[in-house]
């Protein structure tokens, strides 16, 4: 079964009882799984056959396999199962239509009342999303829950009915094999976005060329967009939303001669962290350079382009 707590999976343990099925063109053969989970066919003739398997109620559907024996041959299939709980719906934006490729979240809530790992669908032309292989327990439904709000969900941590806060958030008892349906999960009318824009300097005032500036969503302290380089006035911009409170950074070689293919460390230079939430009214960030450094040399595998949670996103 899934394992929510650790990751992966676990034995689930050998299933009795399961009738399984092999039959050709001209012939049927039947058996059932005995308490060590194994069945088996004697006497087969040659040929080509489609093997189905009938598991006992609450357990996942196995598609079916085509197999060929051979003359006075052997051939083998083994299954893995596991519990066939569901939860599955419906994402609706404000006006209830349904929204398509977006992400939803499921949130285990583990035996002591902590949030687990949270699991990813993505919705289809309907809006429909559906988790399926769920062991039974208790589980939050959300969107962007450890997740910064871009363009393509910009909302922000929303729980199930319509919440801000996971302690106002519908828990969902799923038993064992059970499927829950029809959850109609509508979100708030999306956020508003906010150009962001900055400059990066010296602390004399000259513009800093080619810094890196980052901008993270404070809530969930996750990157809130690809990293942009300053131009040669040592100015950036970026997409934000308003209402959402970042937190934004620059770096810089210390060394400005540090060529990033040399596979050489090169100490970092950081600029002041500011914090803020963007507006209609918002001035330009102002970041300046702290000359002094940290001490730490860094390679470009540590100071280049990061992948972000956005990754688990469609494209």
């Amino acid at each position: 079964m899934v394992d929510l707590e650790n990751g992966g999976s676990k034995p689930f343990g050998p299933i009795a009882g399961a009738t399984v099925v092999a039959s050709s063109s001209e012939r049927l053969f039947e058996a059932v799984t005995g308490g060590n989970g194994k069945y088996s066919f004697s006497g087969i003739p040659p040929g080509k056959y489609t093997v189905r398997v009938t598991l006992p109620p609450k357990l996942s559907p196995i598609e079916e396999e085509t197999v060929e024996v051979h003359d006075r041959g052997c051939a083998e299939i083994n299954y893995n199962a596991v519990t066939d709980g569901r939860i599955s719906g419906r994402l609706l934006d404000a006006q209830a239509r349904p929204l398509k490729s977006k992400s939803v979240s499921l949130l285990p809530i583990g035996r002591g009342g902590e949030p687990l790992r949270p699991l990813w669908a993505f919705t289809e032309e309907d809006g429909s999303f559906q988790f399926k292989n769920l062991p039974p327990g208790r589980y939050l439904l959300g969107v962007n829950i450890a997740e910064a709000p871009d363009e393509k969900l910009p909302y922000k941590k929303t729980f199930y009915p319509s919440t801000p806060v996971q302690s106002k958030a519908e828990v969902f008892l799923l038993g064992e094999g059970q499927h829950l349906t029809g959850i109609d999960f509508r979100l708030p009318s999306p956020l508003i976005a906010r150009t962001i824009q900055g400059q990066v300097v010296w602390p004399d005032g000259r513009p800093a060329v080619k810094a890196e500036v980052r901008l993270e969503d404070l809530e969930s302290g996750r990157s809130a967009h690809w990293p942009a380089k300053t131009g040669t006035d040592g100015r950036f911009t970026f997409s934000g939303f308003e209402g959402v409170t970042y937190k934004m950074v620059a770096t810089i070689p210390a060394d400005p001669n540090w060529n990033p293919d040399s596979g050489n460390p090169v100490a970092l230079l950081v600029s002041n962290a500011v914090e803020f939430t963007p507006s209609a009214q918002t001035k330009p960030v102002r970041l300046i350079i702290n000359v002094d450094g940290d001490g730490i040399k860094r390679t470009r595998s540590t100071i280049g382009p990061r992948t972000t949670q956005k990754s688990r996103k469609k494209p």
